[in-house]
């Protein structure tokens, strides 16, 4: 199967080390993750990979365009951090946030589109991995608790030898069949791309 990728948007996240396990809950079953040996599970939910500049409260009104709270522009985004650097104690990630449909798909629809500079992946980016979402970035491959089937819940076990380090799918192949285990409701599973920008320390 063929995609179109799009941009979506930017943003600027958090990678210091903390306990994901305690905060998974991974000794009580793993859960909302496929896999814990892993460095940290990143994805595009702000709730559970959090964003800096919402982080310090920065208001959105005049930055952030339709996309959920990411940044249309990845200038303006590097400019408000260049200003407010001293407020970001944590390492942090600028990254990219791309989604991927199906060519033969209508491609309107949520998440809402705007123009985004750039509006296509740069060469020097670092592709990290494919993520699954909602139309809202609320986390279904990180943090998901669904019920799947006995028979299901076996060949989603075996897709995670597909995740990578940080809990993402390395190809989109397997992020495709995962969507096929994903309850059906109001709102249709995405396939999302994060690229790594630029890495501060």
């Amino acid at each position: 199967m063929n995609y179109s990728e799009q941009i979506l948007g930017y943003d600027a996240r958090e990678m210091y080390d903390y306990d994901f396990k305690e905060m998974y809950n991974i000794e009580n079953g793993h859960i909302g993750l496929l896999k814990s040996d892993i460095v940290k599970p990143i994805t595009v939910d702000q709730d559970l990979w959090y964003s800096l500049p919402q982080a310090v409260n920065e208001q959105f009104d005049d930055w952030v365009g339709a996309n959920y709270n990411t940044w249309p522009d990845l200038h303006q985004l590097e400019a408000f951090i260049s200003t407010k650097r001293h407020l970001f104690a944590f390492p942090f990630w600028t990254i990219a946030i791309s989604r991927f449909v199906p060519e033969f798909e209508a491609i309107e629809g949520s998440p809402k589109l705007c123009e985004c500079e750039p509006n296509h992946p740069m060469p020097h980016w670092q592709f990290v991995g494919f993520d699954i979402a909602d139309m809202y970035f609320e986390g279904i491959l990180v943090g998901s608790q669904f019920k799947a089937s006995e028979s299901d819940r076996d060949k989603i076990v075996e897709l995670a030898k597909y995740l990578n380090e940080y809990h993402l799918f390395t190809n989109i192949e397997a992020a495709s069949e995962y969507l096929h285990y994903v309850p059906t409701t109001e709102w249709k599973p995405i396939i999302y791309g994060i690229y790594k920008i630029k890495e501060y320390k």
